[in-house]
């Protein structure tokens, strides 16, 4: 909630990010068909050490999504680095909050969250299954409203 509010992003949207992006919010490497060089394994945990080792490496292997934003351009994990490092899970979600605040802000929450994941037929789609969570989201953030919880 921190995280989100001081990105200006609504909570309902950040929720429907991580579900979409990593399982709920975990900090994880993605699984983008590129080489793993041996430092990292596929959907496994995000370490300093193994996304260091990464980076150094990143031109030559290809990028990979990192953490619970799945940071996959070099741009925004080296924007991330800038701020603390892609491999902090709080670094890493405020960052990437940031991006698709601002890209909602820009061009309305479906576009936005198209743009957050690229272009294409795949982006189009996550675009579609955003607004749905999305909703659903909105719907029990808002039932927890004045329930005490």
């Amino acid at each position: 909630m921190e995280l989100a509010a001081a990105a200006a992003l609504e909570l309902a949207a950040a929720a429907t990010a991580l579900q979409l992006e990593s399982s709920g919010g975990l900090n994880v490497w993605g699984r983008d068909p590129v080489a793993d060089g041996g430092i990292y394994v596929k959907g496994g945990e995000v370490t300093r050490a193994a996304y260091e080792a990464y980076r150094a490496r990143r031109a030559e292997l290809g990028a990979q999504g990192v953490g619970p934003m799945q940071l996959t351009w070099a741009g925004y994990q080296d924007g991330a680095d800038a701020r603390g490092g892609c491999w902090d899970w709080r670094v890493n979600a405020r960052f990437g909050f940031e991006v698709l605040a601002g890209l909602i802000a820009r061009f309305g929450v479906r576009e936005g969250f198209r743009r957050y994941n690229g272009d294409g037929v795949r982006a189009e789609r996550y675009a579609d299954e955003a607004l749905g969570l999305l909703a659903g989201w909105r719907v029990r953030l808002a039932s927890t409203k004045g329930s005490g919880s």
